[in-house]
This record gives structure tokens, sequence and C-alpha cells, in this order.
């Protein structure tokens, strides 16, 4: 180095500064270097220096390792990131890694224990495949513990169009990285579960637009509104850029098709499976508090005081109650045309059952705020 100076390097998005005095010698700079990656045990990679060269070994051995890159000067001169004097260096990056690992032993120690938000760092389509088999099955009717998983895949427009094309799942979202952004995919998966998890956890019916995505270094400036919304009409969730903090534009699901192979929206945006979920959950409460040792009986029958029996019309009018408690909670709307279309009978084999069609309509969210502005001169 012929002047005083700072080295940064970003790896996997996190700055390691190094600092650089006249006269080191390229070996000694790739000692300090070493030393400060080292010193940094969040990191993904531990180092060696030789001589001249530092050599980075990643923590993890699979296939997300790859996706750890390694970029210089960042930020660029504007924010002071440029070479000592006299340093010049050659980034090689990471490759090798392989084989993904087997969720099945992980999957199963989940058990049935509830996980609304659940975040991975791996992106193709086998831990996909085997976590989608998992959430299907807290979904279906003798479980009912729901989820939601979040996956993030670094590739280029056109090859997240094809990935996209590729999945059509209600309980799954897969955000596209840019490939020029030094943070993994990986980082954008945790952060976009952290905040997804704790907002729709808050107002599952709230749409996620404008949240931070903290912990993830994103490219400088954002793919094009062209680009973007290319990437949703494939099922990919979008996020952007505002000054300088990457955030999520859109979190939508990869479904796009109906049973029948026919363009569907009914799924598209994540409210819809978590704004479900807590509809369900709080008629299953609902019914459990309210009746929970009662006879069932038809509609007109007499009821002596004290009798904890309960009929189709009773529980209708519960649903109807809880059905308007929802609308005021923001989760639903058009409380007279759900009672209009509220079902509830006694079942036809089953004297012990009553079968109810729950007609919910879902609130939306405020996404496209469209203007004509008439003027005069």
């Amino acid at each position: 180095a012929t002047a005083n100076g700072t080295y940064s390097l970003y790896i996997g998005g996190t700055l390691v500064a190094t600092g650089v005095a006249t006269g080191d010698t390229a070996d000694a700079i790739a000692t300090a270097t070493a030393a400060a990656i080292n010193a940094n045990t969040n990191l993904q990679v531990t180092a060696a220096a030789v001589a001249d060269t530092v050599t980075t070994t990643s923590k993890n051995k699979g296939p997300t390792a790859n996706q750890v890159i390694f970029v210089e000067n960042f930020f660029g001169a504007v924010a002071g990131q440029t070479f000592p004097a006299g340093v010049t260096t050659t980034l090689v990056q990471p490759s090798g890694g392989a084989t993904a690992p087997d969720l099945t032993a992980a999957i199963a120690a989940l058990g049935d224990l509830p996980f609304d938000a659940i975040g991975i760092p791996f992106d193709t389509a086998v831990e996909l495949d085997a976590l989608k088999t998992e959430i299907d099955r807290r979904w279906s009717p003798t479980v009912l513990i729901y989820g939601h998983v979040f996956a993030a895949l670094t590739d280029t427009i056109s090859d997240l169009w094809l990935f996209g094309n590729t999945r059509n799942n209600p309980h799954e979202t897969v955000a596209g990285a840019d490939p020029i952004a030094p943070s993994p995919s990986m980082l954008l998966a945790a952060a976009w579960t952290g905040q997804a998890a704790v907002a729709l956890a808050a107002d599952p019916a709230a749409p996620l637009q404008t949240l931070a995505l903290n912990g993830y270094l994103g490219p400088i400036s954002p793919r094009s509104y062209t680009d973007r919304n290319s990437l949703l009409g494939n099922g990919i969730a979008t996020s952007t850029v505002i000054a300088g903090q990457s955030r999520i534009e859109r979190s939508i699901t990869t479904y796009q098709k109906d049973g029948n192979d026919q363009p569907s929206t009914t799924w598209l945006d994540v409210q819809t499976p978590f704004t479900l979920a807590r509809i369900t959950r709080r008629l299953q409460s609902r019914i459990l508090t309210t009746y929970p040792r009662h006879k069932l009986a038809n509609n007109g029958t007499p009821i002596a005081n004290g009798q904890r029996i309960t009929t189709p019309n009773m529980i209708k009018g519960l649903l109807v109650d809880e059905y308007a408690q929802t609308v005021i909670d923001g989760l639903c709307e058009n409380p007279d045309l759900f009672k209009l279309e509220l079902v509830v009978v006694r079942d036809g084999s089953d004297p012990n059952r009553i079968n109810v069609v729950y007609p919910a309509d879902l609130v939306n969210q405020l996404r496209v705020s469209a203007f004509r502005v008439d003027f005069t001169v």
C-alpha cells in the first residue's frame, strides 16, 4: 500500500473492514483480512491466510454456501469505499457447495406444533415439495394447525419466471432476489419471514408493503417496475429499495392456477391464507367455548331452562354474531350478504354432526391508487 486506507469487503452482505497502512505488504493485508473475517463469528465462512492469499471455507457445505458472494467497495467512493492506493485484489466467488439436506427428520420433529410462518434457506423444488406435503397436512380438516412457507431465490428475471411457473402453492411464498445484491437469498428469506410472521400475527388482513427487510443488504437500486410486475405475474414475490433500504413490495404466494388449470387469483396474496386461518381458529374457539358439552336437537325442539341443548338455528345465530365481530375487527366485509348465504343444517347421516357453509367475504388491501387528474389553465 502506498497510502493509508480501508479495504472494504462484503461477505454475504456483511461488511468486513480491514485497516491498511502505508507500506503494508500484500502478505500483511491478507493476514489482517483473515483475522477480521474470523473475528466475526456470525459470518458464513472462516478464513486462513497463506502469503498474499486469503482462503475462505464455508461453515455450510450444502448448496446454500454458493449463495454467499464476495463484493468489494459496494457503496463506492461516495461512501468512502475505495481501494487504498497501491492495493489490488482478485476475487474468486464461492463454489462447490452441494447435496441439499434431507428435511424428513426436521419436518417430523415439528410434530403438530403450530408454526404459522416457516422460513427456509433452501431454494430448490426438492425442499419446497417436502414442505408442501407437510403444510398440506397441516391445513387438512383433521389437523387444522395451518402454516406458510417463506423462501427466496437469487436469479435472473427470466429464470425466476421459469421457476415461478413450476410452482402453484397457496401456502408458499418465494421472493425473487437480485443477483447483484451482496446478501444471499437465505437472508432475504429470513428477513421476509421475520417481518411477515410479526405483521400477520398482529393483523393477517393487512398488506406487508414497505416493511423493512432488516439484515438483508439488497441492491442499491431496485429492479425496474416492469420487471417486478412481471415477476408478480409468474408467482414470485417482490421487494423494492427505498432510500437504500430493501423493503417488501408485494408478498404473493406461488398459487396461479385452479384445479382446472385455469388462471386464478383466489389465493394470490398471503393475506388470504393467513386471514382464513385466523377466522377458522376463531370459529373453532367460539363453538367450543359456547357449546363445550351440549346436546344437539332439531330446530323447534322444546328446551327446558338449564338444559345444555343447541339447535342449527341457535348455532346459526352464533355464527352471524361471530361474523359481525370479524367485520368489526377488519377481517371480513358484507355481513348482510353473509347472513343471507350462511347455511347451517344437521347432517342427514350423522345426527351428532352439524354442517355449515360459511361464506366469508374477506376484506381486501389497498394496493393501487388510480387517479385521473382533470385540470384547466
